[in-house]
């Protein structure tokens, strides 16, 4: 059935997660998040390219997006937002012949028609341009073709929906919105202050974006949309994108709670300007049913307790020295690096001390030369792959 649908997202944040991804976070849990989907072919986040594959075509706006919180010390947000580009075409080049970067519908028709995804390019957050208008011309040529002047936090363009809610477009955040529209870059107002909201709905010449926003009247969050801002959304030629969050579908955090923002958005007449926005690697609980049976947060829970038991067991074993990095990306494998020589594989939710002991002895019957992987994930003995 998948094969049939044809599938267009105004909203992710697979990028990020991929850039954060191998970030030594104390948290354990933030550091799982993150290393589940450090690579956009194959991850377990909520969307990689070999998933994706399963649709008959396929197009995603992929956002540019940083946390203030999680920049490195040293860094920046304006470096952050170089970073991030560098990694978009990284992986644009290693996947090329699964999807094409695209900055027109035309570009986008001719990716379809080569059998390969489409990937278009947005901003979460003016602050990774530093708000400045001389920086938007930068962003045309990364290609970037939509942009949220806020995300949670209030700049010098605008209050946000979490901070100064009552400040709208500053002098300044008009300027930066008119000089957009000159780009062809359309504003994208799912973070936007209310306030903010109805200045661009009074100065914008172009539709109007809401990438990744529910309705208000179904789920009374500030990140939605009230229904007069749907209908201006709507009158303005733009869309608003459905957005697969639980917090933000409401007290049935459900599919079928995600089809009542669909039903009253089309009860205000909003056939044509309704799409998909799911936010996705952008939050961490999806309304049940999208992506399986199990939810993200399920299995988000799975691995950070089998990353505990692996470290306890570790620990126990006074084994911690040797290892390097612990890589928990591939949906099945917990891998990691041991010494300088070895990659060892095991599965989630093992018995990490009967491991370790088998990891043991194996390691002294190699040969003081050899290195390569230490597969520990099937029934009996362990198998060794020299490289």
């Amino acid at each position: 059935m998948i094969h049939t649908i044809p599938y267009f997202d105004a909203h992710c944040d697979t990028i990020h997660r991929c850039h954060t991804a191998g970030t030594p976070f104390r948290d354990p849990e933030l550091r799982a998040f993150y290393d589940a989907a450090g690579d956009l072919r194959r991850s377990g986040g909520h969307i990689d390219l070999e998933r994706a594959g399963g649709f008959s075509r396929y197009a995603q706006f992929f956002a540019l997006y940083q946390s203030p919180r999680l920049v490195p010390e040293g860094s920046s947000m304006p470096e952050q937002g170089v970073l991030l580009h560098q990694r978009f075409l990284r992986e644009m080049e290693e996947n090329r012949e699964r999807i094409l970067p695209c900055r027109t519908g035309a570009e986008v028709d001719e990716a379809v028609g080569q059998g390969k995804a489409a990937a278009l390019l947005s901003i979460e957050g003016a602050e990774l341009l530093d708000c400045d208008i001389r920086r938007l011309d930068t962003a045309y040529d990364w290609g970037v073709r939509l942009l949220n002047p806020v995300w949670n936090y209030a700049n010098r363009l605008s209050g946000s929906n979490a901070q100064q809610p009552e400040q709208g477009l500053t002098a300044y955040g008009r300027d930066f919105l008119q000089r957009m529209e000159e780009l062809s870059i359309y504003v994208d107002v799912s973070h936007l202050s209310d306030a903010g909201f109805w200045d661009v709905v009074r100065l914008s010449r172009r539709p109007v974006v809401a990438s990744h926003s529910n309705s208000r009247a179904i789920c009374p969050h500030r990140r939605n949309l009230t229904d007069d801002m749907f209908r201006a959304i709507r009158d303005s030629g733009g869309v608003a994108g459905l957005n697969y969050y639980q917090h933000f579908v409401g007290d049935d955090p459900t599919m079928e709670g995600l089809v009542r923002h669909v039903e009253h958005f089309l009860e205000l007449d909003g056939e044509r300007s309704l799409c998909l926005g799911g936010d996705m690697d952008g939050c961490e609980l999806l309304a049940p049913s999208l992506g399986g049976d199990v939810s993200f947060a399920l299995e988000l829970q799975n691995r950070q307790e089998s990353l505990f038991a692996l470290l306890t067991a570790l620990e126990s074993a006074e084994l911690t020295g040797a290892v390097r990095a612990i890589h928990l990306g591939d949906p099945t494998v917990l891998s990691m690096d041991y010494t300088e020589r070895f990659t060892v594989e095991m599965p989630y939710g093992a018995d990490y001390p009967r491991l370790l002991r088998y990891l043991t002895l194996v390691i002294e019957e190699l040969e003081t030369n050899l290195t390569g992987v230490i597969d520990l994930t099937r029934d009996g003995e362990p198998h060794f792959r020299p490289n």
